[in-house]
């Protein structure tokens, strides 16, 4: 009986809390994943293994960029809400310059999505005690022929030679503010 109820107890916490923890050891990050959330089923990256500096780098440099994950919440017909992670080669060594190429990238997007529009201009953050980029915008896309209206916040965190780029998408009907906040807030980024 006693280990039933523990069994009980441990599997209502866990249910409770429902989160799991996403870890890409190959990038060094890893993160908590807002609870009822999975993973995208197109698979990113496989991180189990570490790699050295010298093996990212040339991965990454081949690559450009690497889809590492996505998660999203279940079960929708629309869009919804969904985060996204990409490892990016960042061969800027000193952040005021891919601070430069950060806002440069961020300003191309007017002439990428339709009725794009800033919410919060590109601007300099901490995440994960490293200096970020962080800058916020609407847009519109038509998905099964009704146009839908989304917001994307960005984030990109260098580290050593790779750009962590962190794409959260949410709309007005599904306002996730505060559990981006809380993901971001979460992400522990491991040196080498």
């Amino acid at each position: 009986m006693r280990l039933f109820i523990c069994f009980f107890i441990c599997f209502s916490l866990n249910t409770v809390s429902g989160q799991k923890t996403y870890q890409n050891n190959a990038f060094g990050i890893s993160l908590t994943i807002p609870a009822g959330w999975v993973e995208s089923v197109q698979k990113g990256f496989d991180g189990k293994s570490k790699l050295s500096f010298e093996e990212r780098t040339d991965l990454l440099k081949k690559e450009g960029s690497i889809y590492l994950a996505s998660f999203n919440q279940p079960l929708r017909l629309s869009p919804g809400a969904k985060i996204q992670i990409n490892a990016v080669y960042k061969p800027e060594k000193d952040f005021e310059a891919f601070k430069q190429q950060a806002i440069i990238s961020a300003e191309k997007l007017k002439n990428i999505l339709n009725n794009f529009e800033f919410v919060q201009e590109p601007r300099e953050i901490t995440i994960a005690g490293q200096k970020s980029i962080y800058f916020t915008f609407n847009y519109t896309m038509v998905v099964n022929g009704r146009e839908m209206y989304l917001r994307n916040r960005t984030y990109g965190v260098p580290n050593q030679n790779f750009l962590l780029h962190i794409s959260m998408v949410d709309s007005p009907d599904e306002d996730c503010t505060e559990l981006f906040e809380k993901f971001i807030s979460g992400l522990i980024i491991n040196e080498y």
